[in-house]
């Protein structure tokens, strides 16, 4: 509901499913992900110890999402 009025949001992705699948619709949605060989791979457990696509999934990469998203002005959604 939040992105569809236009309020900004970040939203982390795994690898599991396909970013444009499951994203939030709206013009203010940002997708932070780590793209990996073997996404999509639709498996509820990964079979990676390491758990790559979230693992290597940076904070810093997410608070500059956030920062951005933040900043950005909002769409004009009046009605006339």
């Amino acid at each position: 509901l939040a992105a569809a009025v236009g309020t900004p949001g970040v939203v982390l992705f795994s690898g599991t499913n396909r970013p444009r699948q499951w994203r939030p619709c709206g013009e203010r949605v940002t997708v932070v992900r780590h793209a990996v060989d073997c996404s999509p791979c639709h498996r509820e457990r990964c079979p990676m110890a390491d758990h790559p696509c979230m693992t290597r999934l940076a904070a810093r990469r997410v608070a500059a999402a956030v920062q951005i998203a933040l900043r950005s002005p909002p769409a004009d959604h009046s009605i006339v």
